[in-house]
């Protein structure tokens, strides 16, 4: 048995995996870029975890919690598909800044 897991993902995946692993589908939960949630297992050998502390939270992050994203931002037709998220009005001409792996601009 593992003592210790790494996952590294999208909001999305992030959000479902622990809501699964604490056995709550509906828990409230925003993740942003770079926060961190850590889960402890509950008896041994059980498949239910808890949380220690905050989850996704960004306190060690010099701006905090920023880009968070959470399943209620989604939105849903008639029938429950999923529609065109346009993101957030007003945000369209904002510089994006890098993605990937790009040390120069890090610095």
């Amino acid at each position: 048995m593992h003592k210790n897991i790494m996952f590294v993902s999208h909001a999305a995946t992030a959000i479902a995996l622990v809501r699964s692993l604490v056995g709550d589908k509906q828990l409230p939960l925003r993740v942003g870029t770079c926060t961190l949630s850590t889960l402890n297992r509950v008896g041994k050998g059980g498949f239910q975890w808890e949380a220690e502390g905050v989850l996704a939270g960004g306190e060690f992050l010099p701006n905090g919690v920023e880009r968070d994203w959470g399943f209620e931002d989604v939105q849903l037709d008639e029938s429950g598909s999923v529609i065109n998220d346009i993101g957030i009005r007003g945000t369209e001409n904002e510089d994006p800044g890098f993605s990937g792996i790009v040390p120069e601009k890090s610095l």
